[in-house]
Formats: C-alpha cells, sequence, structure tokens
C-alpha cells in the first residue's frame, strides 16, 4: 500500500459491498482474475471495475502466470505500513460467505485435477519428459551436504520414484508421497526392482500430507512445487511434518515467461524466485539457510538459452515449533 495515498481514498476504496468480499477472498487466497469471476458469480467486467479500484488504492497487486494474471492482497509489514497491515489482517479473519467459500473450493479442486489428470496421462513418459529437460544430475548437487543417515527422509511429489534409489540407500527411513496413482504405481515398480525394504508409498496432497507431526527429519521438494495449487498451504504442511531443526530441501524452476515448457511440462506455475520461497517458508515457521543456483551444463538438447535455471533452498525448521 502506498504511505502517501490520501486516507479518503483508501477508505472510499473500501466502501463497496463486493470491493470487501474481494478482499476477503484476496486476503485468505490468490486467484486469477476468472477465478475471481467465478468464485463471486458477478459478470467479469464488474469484478474487472472493482479490481482497478482496489489496486489504485494499493490494497492489491497482480501477478502474470503466462496469460494469466493473478491477484493478492497486499500485506505490509505492521512496522512499515500499521494500517495496511491492520487492513489485511481483519479481512484475512473474516469467514466468506458459504456460498463463495463453496465455488472458491472447487476452483481450488480444478487447479489440482489439472494436475493430477495430466499426470496420469503423462505417467509412462515422464521420466523421459522430465530428464529431457533438466538432466539426470542436478539432484546430486543439491544432496551435498546433507544426508545423515539416520534421518527419516520425505520425497514429496515423488512421482514415478526417481530419487527413491538413492534415498532408499542414505537414509533409515523413507516416506514417498504422490496424488497420482498411476505415478505411484511406476514408484512402486522402481521400489521392487531395486529392493528397497525401508521406503513406504503414500497417496496424497501436499496441502493435506499423510504424514505424522514432526514424523521426518528431512522434506525433499523437487521440482514439485510449481505443480501445487496452493504452495503456501503447502509450505505450512511441511513445516508441520518436520522435527524441530529439521530440513527441506527445495528444487525449483526460477521464474521465467516460457508458455511451451509450461504446457509441455504440466506446470500451475512458471517457476519462483528464491525470495518469494523463502517468504512462503517463513511464514510457515522455517528459515532459509542456504540459496543455490544448480548447473544447467546436463540439459537435453532441446534446451535452449532463454530456458529456466533451476535453483535449491535449504530451509530449517525452527527448534522451538
Amino acid at each position: 500500500m502506498n504511505a502517501d495515498l490520501p486516507s479518503v481514498t483508501l477508505f472510499k476504496a473500501l466502501g463497496d459491498t463486493t470491493r470487501h468480499l474481494i478482499m476477503q477472498l484476496l486476503s485468505q487466497q490468490e486467484v486469477a482474475v476468472n477465478e475471481l469471476v467465478e468464485s463471486l458469480g458477478q459478470p467479469q467486467s464488474t469484478i474487472s471495475r472493482h479490481l482497478r479500484v482496489l489496486r489504485e488504492a494499493g490494497l492489491i497487486a497482480d501477478r502474470r502466470e503466462g496469460v494469466t494474471v493473478y491477484c493478492r492482497a497486499t500485506c505490509a509489514a505492521p512496522d512499515k505500513d500499521p494500517m495496511a497491515h491492520s487492513i489485511h489482517q481483519w479481512f484475512n479473519s473474516q469467514p466468506l460467505p458459504t456460498d463463495v467459500a463453496d465455488r472458491l473450493e472447487q476452483v481450488i479442486r480444478r487447479r489440482r485435477l489439472r494436475s493430477s489428470t495430466f499426470f496420469d496421462q503423462r505417467g509412462d513418459e515422464w521420466d523421459d519428459l522430465r530428464c529431457g529437460r533438466f538432466g539426470h544430475e542436478f539432484p546430486l548437487q543439491a544432496f551435498l551436504g546433507l544426508l545423515p543417515e539416520d534421518w527419516v527422509a520425505a520425497d514429496l511429489g515423488t512421482g514415478t520414484g526417481h530419487l527413491l534409489p538413492a534415498l532408499g540407500r542414505a537414509f533409515s527411513r523413507v516416506i514417498a508421497v504422490d496424488h497420482s496413482e498411476v505415478m505411484l504405481a511406476r514408484a512402486r515398480q522402481r521400489i521392487g526392482a531395486h529392493a528397497l525394504t525401508n521406503v513406504e508409498l503414500r497417496q496424497g496432497e501436499l496441502e493435506a500430507l499423510p504424514i505424522d507431526d514432526a514424523g521426518i527429519d528431512l522434506a525433499i521438494a523437487m521440482l514439485v512445487l510449481h505443480h501445487v495449487g496452493e504452495p503456501a498451504r503447502a509450505m505450512s504442511e511441511i513445516a508441520r511434518t518436520l522435527r524441530g531443526g529439521g530440513k527441506l530441501l527445495i528444487v525449483e524452476l526460477s521464474e521465467h515467461h516460457d508458455d511451451d515448457l509450461q504446457q509441455t511440462m504440466g506446470d500451475l506455475w512458471m517457476g519462483f524466485s528464491s525470495s518469494r520461497l523463502s517468504a512462503l517458508a517463513e511464514q510457515a515457521g522455517m528459515r532459509t539457510e542456504r540459496v543455490m543456483t544448480l548447473s544447467s551444463a546436463h540439459r537435453g538438447q532441446g534446451a535452449t538459452a532463454e530456458e529456466p535455471s533451476l535453483f535449491a533452498l535449504i530451509v530449517e525448521k525452527s527448534e522451538t515449533r
């Protein structure tokens, strides 16, 4: 929010029932404009007009993912803009009307279904598809310096279980989670082929992990968060399952504008900045220890200089959480 903006403009922007609903929703969930239209059940022209007022008042911000524009409520730090922080906190605490909440849940469910359907259709070719883009060696770069052998590790979004042979050899116990039955079937075959007896497969979403509180020492999210419908909620779930002092290893795509990559890989998000993921981790009670840019020297022959790089974050959960 612009601190120099006259307060009368701010309160005028808030003086409308529909804009109140928009602020409530955007304080709780980042959504695309078309998703907001569907959730509120109003014409796009009406929603666009209200968004313009809120945007000009500095109450919301936009973020583009390819051709899609996502909106969210701005949330200033309390010491930098107390009024903006208080407004955001108040809207975030207000429950959405039941009909709006139900439509919003349908919108989010469709996000997940899009991702799940893609993987069900491409499970047989996923290894070649992903490795053709990013090569085989980037996980090894990220693992350097981690690997205490007595840890319980979780491979979140395990897919076909590409990492499971290495994880099964490195740790005393491994929990592998994925939402796609087709992917888990491929992972099960891989586990059998490598005779792994300490790896357990579980079906579930990253936003609702089938893992006990404080049940793991290391969580691994390897090129998976850009497939997740609600990255912030997934980050909170990961924090819940980690023990105090536990580690989270994230490997992700940098922010990019490659529409072909997004379509080919079935991505929901066009990469992330390391600062954005660090902020989500902090909100979930964790802190980023290290950010690493990963080499792209072994990427597939189809890669171009314009394609996004990979980076890794090593995150630690507070001992007191």
